[in-house]
Protein backbone atom coordinates (compact mmCIF):
# COMPACT_ATOMS: atom_id res chain seq x y z
CA UNK A 1 0.00 0.00 0.00
CA UNK A 2 2.85 2.36 0.93
CA UNK A 3 4.86 1.53 -2.35
CA UNK A 4 1.89 2.57 -4.57
CA UNK A 5 0.92 5.54 -2.41
CA UNK A 6 4.75 6.68 -3.21
CA UNK A 7 4.68 5.84 -6.82
CA UNK A 8 1.39 7.75 -7.12
CA UNK A 9 2.90 10.81 -5.80
CA UNK A 10 6.04 10.48 -7.87
CA UNK A 11 3.69 10.10 -11.43
CA UNK A 12 1.97 13.27 -9.82
CA UNK A 13 5.64 15.03 -9.64
CA UNK A 14 6.48 14.01 -12.81
CA UNK A 15 3.32 15.18 -14.58
CA UNK A 16 3.87 18.37 -12.47
CA UNK A 17 7.32 18.79 -13.52
CA UNK A 18 6.43 17.96 -17.54
CA UNK A 19 3.68 20.73 -17.32
CA UNK A 20 6.17 23.70 -16.40
CA UNK A 21 8.34 22.82 -19.43
CA UNK A 22 7.35 24.94 -22.13
CA UNK A 23 8.08 24.61 -26.16
CA UNK A 24 9.06 28.23 -27.01
CA UNK A 25 7.36 29.12 -30.28
CA UNK A 26 9.87 31.35 -32.63
CA UNK A 27 8.27 32.78 -35.96
CA UNK A 28 11.27 31.79 -38.91
CA UNK A 29 11.86 35.19 -40.97
CA UNK A 30 9.00 36.53 -38.62
CA UNK A 31 5.33 36.23 -39.23
CA UNK A 32 5.37 36.22 -42.77
CA UNK A 33 2.55 33.58 -44.53
CA UNK A 34 -0.25 36.05 -44.30
CA UNK A 35 -1.94 39.48 -45.74
CA UNK A 36 0.76 42.15 -45.60
CA UNK A 37 3.58 40.49 -44.32
CA UNK A 38 6.91 39.44 -45.74
CA UNK A 39 10.05 37.74 -44.74
CA UNK A 40 12.43 39.18 -42.57
CA UNK A 41 9.86 42.69 -43.15
CA UNK A 42 9.15 44.98 -40.24
CA UNK A 43 5.32 43.74 -40.86
CA UNK A 44 6.33 40.21 -40.10
CA UNK A 45 8.61 41.52 -36.38
CA UNK A 46 4.93 42.93 -35.94
CA UNK A 47 2.73 40.40 -36.83
CA UNK A 48 4.85 37.96 -34.61
CA UNK A 49 4.71 40.08 -32.09
CA UNK A 50 1.13 40.44 -32.02
CA UNK A 51 0.66 36.60 -32.13
CA UNK A 52 2.25 36.56 -29.28
CA UNK A 53 5.37 34.03 -30.51
CA UNK A 54 8.36 33.53 -28.07
CA UNK A 55 10.81 35.44 -30.49
CA UNK A 56 10.96 36.12 -34.23
CA UNK A 57 14.04 35.08 -35.64
CA UNK A 58 15.63 37.32 -38.78
CA UNK A 59 18.80 37.15 -41.18
CA UNK A 60 20.99 39.66 -41.78
CA UNK A 61 23.36 40.49 -44.57
CA UNK A 62 26.63 42.84 -44.94
CA UNK A 63 26.59 45.24 -48.23
CA UNK A 64 29.68 46.60 -49.90
CA UNK A 65 29.83 49.45 -48.30
CA UNK A 66 29.94 47.76 -45.07
CA UNK A 67 25.89 48.44 -44.21
CA UNK A 68 23.65 45.51 -42.36
CA UNK A 69 20.49 44.99 -44.41
CA UNK A 70 17.68 42.74 -43.28
CA UNK A 71 17.45 39.89 -45.91
CA UNK A 72 17.72 35.71 -45.66
CA UNK A 73 18.86 35.31 -49.07
CA UNK A 74 22.02 37.39 -50.38
CA UNK A 75 20.17 38.66 -52.94
CA UNK A 76 17.34 40.84 -53.25
CA UNK A 77 15.21 40.98 -57.23
CA UNK A 78 18.48 39.28 -58.48
CA UNK A 79 21.04 41.66 -57.05
CA UNK A 80 23.59 40.24 -55.31
CA UNK A 81 23.50 42.58 -51.59
CA UNK A 82 27.61 41.90 -50.40
CA UNK A 83 28.95 43.47 -53.87
CA UNK A 84 25.85 46.18 -54.00
CA UNK A 85 26.07 49.31 -51.94
CA UNK A 86 23.38 50.20 -49.86
CA UNK A 87 22.61 53.66 -52.18
CA UNK A 88 21.46 51.10 -54.68
CA UNK A 89 19.57 48.87 -52.56
CA UNK A 90 17.59 50.76 -49.91
CA UNK A 91 14.80 51.87 -52.43
CA UNK A 92 14.15 47.41 -53.36
CA UNK A 93 11.03 46.81 -52.28
CA UNK A 94 9.74 43.04 -50.47
CA UNK A 95 6.84 41.62 -51.58
CA UNK A 96 5.04 43.35 -49.17
CA UNK A 97 5.92 46.79 -50.37
CA UNK A 98 8.31 47.43 -47.54
CA UNK A 99 11.64 48.90 -48.74
CA UNK A 100 14.92 46.44 -47.51
CA UNK A 101 15.36 47.27 -43.76
CA UNK A 102 18.83 48.06 -42.00
CA UNK A 103 19.49 46.37 -38.98
CA UNK A 104 19.12 49.56 -37.42
CA UNK A 105 15.85 50.51 -38.49
CA UNK A 106 14.63 46.56 -37.43
CA UNK A 107 15.89 47.38 -33.63
CA UNK A 108 14.25 50.39 -33.42
CA UNK A 109 10.95 48.51 -34.23
CA UNK A 110 11.97 45.57 -32.16
CA UNK A 111 12.28 48.00 -29.14
CA UNK A 112 8.72 49.19 -29.75
CA UNK A 113 7.44 45.82 -28.80
CA UNK A 114 7.28 43.96 -25.67
CA UNK A 115 7.47 39.85 -25.09
CA UNK A 116 8.91 38.98 -28.13
CA UNK A 117 12.88 38.05 -28.25
CA UNK A 118 14.80 38.95 -31.68
CA UNK A 119 16.55 36.05 -33.03
CA UNK A 120 19.22 37.90 -35.20
CA UNK A 121 21.00 35.27 -37.37
CA UNK A 122 23.90 36.31 -39.18
CA UNK A 123 24.22 34.49 -42.87
CA UNK A 124 27.73 33.24 -43.68
CA UNK A 125 29.82 35.35 -46.49
CA UNK A 126 32.02 35.12 -48.73
CA UNK A 127 35.39 35.22 -46.82
CA UNK A 128 36.27 34.90 -43.02
CA UNK A 129 37.15 38.30 -43.35
CA UNK A 130 33.86 39.29 -44.59
CA UNK A 131 32.32 37.38 -41.95
CA UNK A 132 34.06 38.42 -39.01
CA UNK A 133 33.61 41.95 -40.25
CA UNK A 134 30.06 41.76 -40.39
CA UNK A 135 29.77 40.36 -36.78
CA UNK A 136 32.09 43.34 -35.20
CA UNK A 137 29.70 45.82 -37.09
CA UNK A 138 26.25 43.93 -35.93
CA UNK A 139 27.66 43.06 -32.32
CA UNK A 140 28.43 47.30 -32.28
CA UNK A 141 25.17 47.91 -33.90
CA UNK A 142 23.37 45.51 -31.07
CA UNK A 143 25.28 47.35 -28.25
CA UNK A 144 24.56 51.16 -29.59
CA UNK A 145 20.84 50.22 -30.17
CA UNK A 146 20.29 48.28 -26.95
CA UNK A 147 22.99 48.37 -24.67
CA UNK A 148 25.27 45.12 -24.44
CA UNK A 149 22.85 42.61 -25.43
CA UNK A 150 19.65 44.00 -25.21
CA UNK A 151 17.75 41.10 -25.04
CA UNK A 152 19.04 39.79 -28.64
CA UNK A 153 19.96 36.48 -29.41
CA UNK A 154 22.49 35.52 -31.86
CA UNK A 155 22.69 32.23 -34.15
CA UNK A 156 26.23 31.26 -34.44
CA UNK A 157 27.76 30.79 -37.78
CA UNK A 158 31.75 29.13 -38.41
CA UNK A 159 33.14 32.60 -37.09
CA UNK A 160 31.17 34.00 -34.90
CA UNK A 161 32.32 32.08 -31.69
CA UNK A 162 35.67 34.17 -31.61
CA UNK A 163 34.04 37.32 -31.68
CA UNK A 164 32.12 36.51 -28.42
CA UNK A 165 35.27 35.01 -26.99
CA UNK A 166 36.80 38.14 -27.15
CA UNK A 167 33.63 40.16 -26.32
CA UNK A 168 32.76 39.25 -22.88
CA UNK A 169 29.08 41.26 -23.13
CA UNK A 170 27.93 38.81 -25.59
CA UNK A 171 29.84 35.42 -24.41
CA UNK A 172 26.51 34.20 -23.04
CA UNK A 173 24.08 35.15 -25.87
CA UNK A 174 26.02 33.24 -28.17
CA UNK A 175 25.03 29.55 -29.05
CA UNK A 176 27.79 27.22 -28.71
CA UNK A 177 28.09 24.16 -31.88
Amino acid sequence: MKLSKLMMAFAMCAVTLTGTAQTKVIAHRGYWKCEGSAQNSIASLTKAAEAKVYGSEFDVQLTKDKEIVVNHDDSIQGICIFDTPFAELKDLKLSNGEKLSTLDDYLVAGKKLTGTQLILEIKPHRTEEAENEAVRIIVDKVKDANGETGGIYFIQHEHLRTVGETDSGFGNSLSEK
